[in-house]
């Protein structure tokens, strides 16, 4: 339930940001297709501090495929330095 409220929350600013669609699909917490799962990494992004990629190039890969999505909204908010390479 916890898990749900948050998502809902999240997904109601995500709306209101950037409207529906796959862009704000792919960042919600929950999964639905092919199996309905909860998304561990997205859960960990939206409630960290800091994203650390731990070497440069992993930190990239993180930035423009794994948490692409996520990075641009922080970028958006001015958080550039929430994904990092410490």
């Amino acid at each position: 339930q916890i898990v749900g409220e948050i998502n809902l929350r999240w997904m109601s600013e995500l709306s209101k940001k950037y409207g529906g669609g796959p862009k704000i699909w792919a960042m919600s917490l929950f999964q639905e297709e092919p199996i309905k799962a909860i998304r561990m990494g997205n859960i960990a992004v939206l409630g960290s501090g800091k994203v650390n990629g731990v070497a440069a190039i992993h930190t990239e890969i993180v930035k423009k495929e794994t948490f692409a999505e996520f990075y641009e909204y922080f970028c958006d908010r001015g958080e550039k330095d929430k994904f990092v390479n410490m």
